[in-house]
């Protein structure tokens, strides 16, 4: 996780100015990583990892798939959790999402690094009470990897509130009605 962390630091720090950050899970938890010491002008989570890490999505995902999850853990890849267009549907995107988009997107999905899974399983949690930038978290209604419960704990911790999309699923920027999420990021970037 330090390393991504270390690459939105030095790409951060050669801009003129601060910039507005934009994570997308994960990479939702990498922004709350760097902002802990370092600057931006503001930051805009999507459908967020929780600061407290993956450890209750990861035993909600053993319930659900606990062969997809034994073959991750057992090979040190998060693929077989994703291996098929079906479970990537379920998890990724909205029954709305027409298949062959789904398909799409499917061959284009790339395996996280395991490392970084450990790490934000407990190894290297966010510290939310160090950020003072504004931030704006975003959610999905039909989000099957963190639930509401979770992006509200991400918004509470940083002092906001969370906002959701109706009819929309953990890859929001991928499902119809996406324009919605940027005009709203779009419009809470230019009231920094």
């Amino acid at each position: 996780m330090r390393d991504y962390v270390n690459d939105v630091a030095q790409v951060a720090g050669s801009l003129p100015r601060p910039p507005i950050l934009v994570g997308h899970s994960m990479g939702a938890f990498i922004v709350q990583k760097y902002l802990e010491t370092g600057t931006a002008a503001g930051a805009v989570l999507l459908a967020p990892m929780p600061h407290y890490g993956f450890a209750s999505t990861a035993i909600r995902f053993l319930l659900n798939d606990p062969i997809g999850v034994l073959k991750a853990n057992l090979s040190g890849s998060l693929k077989p959790v994703i291996s098929t267009p079906g479970k990537a549907r379920r998890l990724f995107f909205s029954a709305r999402m027409p298949d062959h988009d789904v398909e799409r997107h499917f061959v284009r999905l790339q395996d996280e690094a395991f490392l970084a899974y450990l790490d934000v399983m407990c190894l290297d949690l966010c510290k939310p009470s160090r950020v003072t930038t504004p931030i704006l978290v975003l959610g999905a209604e039909d989000d099957a990897i963190f639930t509401r419960r979770q992006v509200e704990a991400v918004a509470r911790a940083h002092r906001t509130t969370a906002e959701f999309f109706p009819d929309m699923a953990h890859d929001m920027m991928l499902e119809k009605g996406w324009e919605a999420v940027a005009t709203r990021i779009g419009g809470w970037a230019d009231d920094l």
